[in-house]
């Protein structure tokens, strides 16, 4: 008999306080045995118990997963030292390593034999997190101020990637852009007021995993968190996060949430235990069941009780470390499908006009929209 592992519910249970377990049920799922432990999961492919390799049930269906704000952003800040400006004054090249992405997605998409679907993930004013943050500043107040703070409001002492550099002030939005040039091509976007794309993404994918084959590109490591399902993920240079990678990145350790809730997340400005000797329990926490009280027991049997009580003194910040970081599933987000409703004639001249009016000489051959 085979079956599938899948995260069932939440439960809060260490010393009386909202400390997040995770509690598993088993589900019998065709005849393909995935194992969603991040541990079995090594260069893409799924191993079995008997360390043989599952085989990939057959794919009709291929969903492309783009976190759209975060590719455009990354194909910027790779683009913008390049002069690519046009007679307007804007930067280019980012509307070129956009689409280089996508076609490499699409195409990969192809070599596989499926038919691929591009739905594109978009930030839509993500508020929740934010507010959530600046309501709890009272468990990180100790801490140095963000580089950005303004000497002056005590509330923004310290916000949510507060850590990174101020809005860019450069005259025009690539996302905007970015976003006329989609609008050539037949995909769906989803979205949801108030939340970032990352849980967008993750509630898409908890929707849609079974039966298909996803492919994200991202290259936020938060995304890694949906290892736990059987999806293929795209980071830095389009190559495909591995069980190796994770190791790297996280201290040779693949319980990613478990670890960014007790360390924090330097990236988003998310505060750890301070002076949490991570590196010195690093044995205790590989060996423990993967929950928050299996750690603390693991520390006890290790002796290691200073680190122990610093768990049980950081139990709030734990607690909203865990409402920061962890991937919302169960989201209603809102989807809109924008078929190409006009002849492909027209699709294309529209797309010759945009990289006119860019100045995008690389792209304005219409038949680069016959990729997509």
């Amino acid at each position: 008999m085979f079956f599938i592992l899948t995260c069932k519910h939440i439960i809060f249970s260490i010393y009386d306080s909202n400390i997040p377990n995770f509690t598993y049920e088993k589900k019998q799922y065709h005849d393909t045995l995935y194992v969603t432990n991040i541990g079995f999961r090594l260069k893409g492919k799924y191993i079995n118990s008997e360390g043989g390799n599952v085989k990939f049930r057959d794919i009709k269906k291929c969903y492309v997963l783009l976190d759209f704000n975060n590719i455009v952003w990354r194909a910027y800040h790779a683009t913008v030292k390049q002069n690519m400006v046009n007679d307007d004054g804007i930067n280019v090249g980012f509307i070129v390593g956009f689409f280089k992405v996508l076609a490499f997605a699409i195409n990969m998409a192809k070599k596989n034999g499926a038919y691929p679907k591009l739905i594109i993930a978009e930030d839509r004013v993500p508020t929740r997190k934010r507010e959530l943050y600046a309501n709890n500043q009272h468990l990180f107040m100790d801490r140095k101020p963000d580089r950005n703070w303004d000497g002056k409001s005590p509330k923004l002492r310290i916000k949510y990637k507060g850590n990174r550099p101020s809005k860019l002030d450069i005259g025009y939005n690539p996302i905007e852009i970015c976003r006329e040039f989609t609008s050539c091509i037949e995909h769906t976007l989803i979205y949801k007021d108030g939340e970032e794309a990352d849980d967008v993404i993750a509630s898409y994918v908890h929707n849609n995993w079974q039966g298909n084959d996803i492919m994200l590109f991202s290259t936020d490591k938060d995304l890694w968190q949906l290892l736990r399902w059987p999806i293929k993920i795209y980071g830095q240079t389009n190559d495909q996060i591995t069980f190796k990678d994770i190791h790297e990145h996280f201290a040779g350790t693949s319980n990613i949430l478990l670890h960014k809730m007790i360390t924090g997340d330097a990236g988003d400005n998310v505060k750890g235990v301070l002076r949490f000797p991570f590196k010195s329990t690093l044995s205790s926490f590989k060996r423990c069941d993967g929950t928050l009280n299996g750690f603390a027991k693991c520390l006890e049997e290790d002796g290691k009780d200073k680190a122990r009580s610093l768990l049980i003194r950081n139990i709030k910040l734990i607690q909203f470390n865990w409402q920061i970081v962890h991937l919302h599933i169960m989201l209603d987000y809102t989807k809109r499908h924008f078929p190409i409703e006009e002849t492909s004639v027209d699709v294309r001249s529209k797309w010759v006009q945009l990289c006119s009016k860019y100045q995008v000489p690389s792209l304005r051959n219409s038949a680069f929209i016959d990729i997509f």
